[in-house]
């Protein structure tokens, strides 16, 4: 089945990874071996780790076909727009002494600086967290991930399914549904689906009629 038409037909139930391991009761050092293991191998795979339980993923088509023409399009927005925002893509998350590391699949910075370490990664106990996190929520996870961004206080989150697209903002210390992205106001959020949906299928043609559509009548909030 291909991803159009997954987009028109979304199944049930989440569709699993064919690669999907789960370990219960491991160390940060553990983590951090395997981490390395699979960067050094070349292996793209996303790992999550949340006080003990380790989850390893890959990824499918399905999956990246769909963050990626989200992406596009919303950089292309803040570009028309002249919003100017920051992308980091699958940035990794960690927190050693909250026992937490995850991979965004797509996530940036729009109102605040991140701080990197001496040796480049993100370092979330002397700057914030990124801005915006985008969730493709497609494939079963054992690892909610949504609590784990809470806890390091990501601001908002867009969680995407097939074919939808929904905005979380965090309230005292939970993510709630709001009626559109505090960085992106005026974006009209029905209408950027829609252009997800036909980015997905095709992500030249999809991109060029949301540019037509931004820089027509279109592109604003009603």
């Amino acid at each position: 089945m291909t991803l159009a038409e997954l987009v028109e037909n979304p199944p049930a139930t989440t569709v699993a990874d064919r690669m999907h391991f789960v370990f219960e009761n491991v160390s940060w050092n553990y983590y951090k071996q395997t981490s390395e293991y699979l960067e050094r191998a070349g292996q793209h795979a996303r790992v999550t780790f949340d006080n003990g339980r380790m989850e390893i993923m890959t990824t499918t088509g399905w999956h990246e076909g769909i963050k990626t023409a989200v992406a596009r399009l919303l950089e292309h927005y803040s570009f028309v727009r002249d919003i100017p925002i920051h992308g980091y893509g699958n940035l990794t998350f960690e927190r050693e002494d909250l026992l937490q590391a995850m991979e965004p699949n797509e996530c940036y910075c729009i109102a605040r600086k991140i701080v990197l370490d001496d040796s480049g990664h993100l370092d979330l106990v002397n700057g914030p967290p990124l801005d915006l996190v985008i969730e493709v929520e497609v494939t079963r996870s054992a690892i909610p991930k949504r609590p784990m961004y809470a806890k390091v206080g990501v601001p908002e989150l867009w969680a995407v399914k097939f074919n939808r697209l929904e905005v979380l903002r965090l309230e005292n210390g939970e993510y709630v549904p709001a009626g559109g992205s505090r960085y992106f106001p005026d974006l009209n959020l029905a209408e950027f689906l829609r252009f997800v949906k036909l980015t997905i299928q095709d992500q030249h043609q999809g991109v060029k009629a949301f540019d037509a559509w931004l820089r027509g009548d279109g592109g604003a909030k009603k």
